[in-house]
């Protein structure tokens, strides 16, 4: 067995302004990170289209990068300068980068179908990642592109979405979240916290938008802080809540919240904020959909979805009260909660160092000591 160790790339073609970076993207550097920490030669390649936006500024992503402490190559490209072959002229950028690059295992995620195509055409070996159920759906007009992701390892960050890849695509994939320092982002540890502040973490309305504004207006007396720089409802956003906006530093938000909402109306793959929460002590509310539970565990309260229609928000609202109230009014049942979303983080954290190694070593290293 040789110590040759692999040249792994990650590629990202965006094609907006780098700033709006979420955080299953943030998942997928820290993703690179611990590759990184195994002793493995980490690239990541990002491939921004910088126009319509007034200028480019990369800011967020180059400060990632350097705090996970691994190169990142970002190449902006203008759309209106590939014309009107855009698509392939992308691609044949893309693909010749990754060509004169060391890269011998490349990983790509979602609905990247750019990146997916370059690495298969070059014929270089990798995986490919899924982070939601969207994102699994994008490719089932596509079978040429599932042909693609039945040639490459494929991880998904939820048993729910693992059945979901199995039932749409017809892929069988692997759980895999190799996040073990999921928690260890600049200042997410919390401090004293003073007050009940019920947190929201909004990119959408499919997030539950609708929901949150409903709980507001029937709780006046409750105090409220939302992040995320997508909130559908700013111009009537009560007095009752504060508005942080889209914040690079997540550990101000959690450090002024002691409850967190996630009302999210969609099948989510598994939710970043939730795990975040527990991690802080932070009890969580969250709708009972898709890979919700599985983050959530014994954490927190489910609230079971009520049917779509008229009325949906205000009647899904009333179950949020019942239950913010229940914990606030509490203190045993809130400190039950918030000792248990402790032990959920670490459990969660044990499991994933565990589930990152084996996988590692079966797909990745093993390849490596193949290796003349």
């Amino acid at each position: 067995m040789t110590n040759n160790k692999k040249h792994i790339s990650l590629i990202l073609v965006y094609h907006h302004n780098p700033e709006c970076c979420d955080g299953g993207s943030i998942s997928m550097f820290e993703t690179a990170r611990w590759l990184r920490e195994q002793g493995e030669n980490i690239c990541v390649y990002t491939f921004i289209r910088y126009d319509p936006a007034p200028e480019y500024k990369a800011r967020f992503l180059e400060s990632i990068g350097k705090h996970i402490g691994i190169p990142h190559k970002i190449i902006p490209f203008n759309g209106m300068e590939m014309g009107n072959s855009y698509h392939q002229n992308v691609l044949k950028m893309v693909t010749d980068t990754i060509k004169k690059s060391e890269t011998n295992y490349a990983i790509t995620c979602d609905s990247d179908f750019i990146s997916l195509i370059s690495v298969s055409v070059s014929g270089i070996p990798g995986a490919h990642f899924f982070r939601s159920l969207s994102n699994i759906e994008a490719y089932i007009s596509n079978p040429a592109y599932i042909r693609f992701l039945q040639k490459r390892t494929v991880f998904t960050a939820s048993g729910f979405l693992k059945e979901q890849a199995k039932q749409l695509l017809g892929i069988n994939a692997e759980i895999w979240r190799p996040n073990p320092h999921f928690y260890d982002r600049p200042g997410s540890r919390t401090g004293d916290r003073e007050g009940n502040f019920i947190g929201y973490y909004s990119s959408g309305k499919a997030k539950g938008d609708d929901i949150v504004a409903a709980v507001m207006e029937k709780m006046p007396h409750r105090r409220f802080v939302i992040m995320g720089g997508a909130y559908s409802d700013l111009k009537h956003l009560p007095e009752n809540a504060q508005y942080m906006g889209e914040i690079g530093d997540v550990g101000k938000f959690y450090r002024k919240i002691n409850l967190l909402l996630v009302p999210s109306i969609v099948k989510e793959g598994l939710s970043r904020v939730i795990l975040e929460a527990s991690a802080n002590g932070i009890p969580v509310i969250a709708n009972n959909i898709g890979g919700i539970p599985e983050a959530l565990g014994d954490s927190g309260i489910l609230i079971d979805m009520d049917s779509a229609g008229e009325f949906f928000a205000d009647r899904m609202a009333d179950r949020y009260v019942s239950a913010i109230d229940r914990l606030f009014n509490d203190d045993a049942a809130y400190a039950a909660y918030s000792r248990k979303a402790l032990e959920r983080a670490e459990a969660y954290q044990t499991e994933q160092n565990k589930i990152s190694l084996d996988i590692y070593r079966k797909y990745i290293r093993q390849l490596s000591s193949s290796e003349p």
